[in-house]
């Protein structure tokens, strides 16, 4: 991303880029801020969450993760990244 998250401009951007993968992003994210005041739900968690959401339904049975091998934390936990990469071929 280009723009700050917490920019006007970095709101935008992730915004696109969702509306991209997701056609009813615009819709959402309209819901939650008229929904929502901005003392409750910040602007940036709302494209987090939604883009959580997107990635799940999306990637649902096809996640990649990185590394390959990752280290365990002390509670047993892979430390790892999981991500589903839209448009890739797999």
């Amino acid at each position: 991303m280009q723009y700050s998250k917490k920019k006007q401009e970095g709101f935008f951007e992730r915004q696109r880029v969702l509306g991209y993968v997701y056609p009813k992003t615009e819709a959402i994210i309209n819901e939650a801020l008229t929904a929502y005041r901005r003392s409750e739900v910040a602007t940036d968690d709302i494209i987090h969450a939604l883009a959580a959401a997107v990635t799940a339904k999306l990637g649902f049975g096809k996640f990649s993760a990185i590394p390959k091998i990752p280290q365990v934390d002390s509670k047993g936990l892979d430390m790892e990244m999981v991500y589903f990469a839209f448009g890739e071929a797999k």
